[in-house]
């Protein structure tokens, strides 16, 4: 990796890491109704037991992906207090 792209990685690292957890939160939020959708169905259907099966392993397949996307958020939010700790001192020139 050469300096520049070293250095446009590190301004994409320093700009973006906020979007990047807007992003995540965005997609626990989805997890989170498709979830909630899915107990109001159980709630409302009597189902069989292989239907209460398949629903179950549904269940626990979207709070594999939650658990994945929560994990991103807490490395994103580690980051960001980093980030935001040297946006702000570049900005108040503590650095250069």
């Amino acid at each position: 990796m050469e300096v520049e792209e070293l250095f446009k990685y590190m301004l994409n690292l320093f700009n973006n890491t906020s979007n990047h957890l807007h992003e995540e939160y965005q997609k626990l939020s989805e997890k989170d109704m498709e979830l909630s959708d899915l107990d109001h169905y159980l709630e409302n259907h009597s189902l069989k037991s292989y239907e209460l099966a398949k629903v179950g392993r549904l269940r626990k397949t979207l709070r594999e992906e939650r658990r994945t996307i929560k994990d991103n958020i807490d490395m994103i939010e580690v980051i960001k207090k980093f980030t935001d700790k040297y946006n702000n001192k570049l900005i108040t020139g503590d650095i250069m």
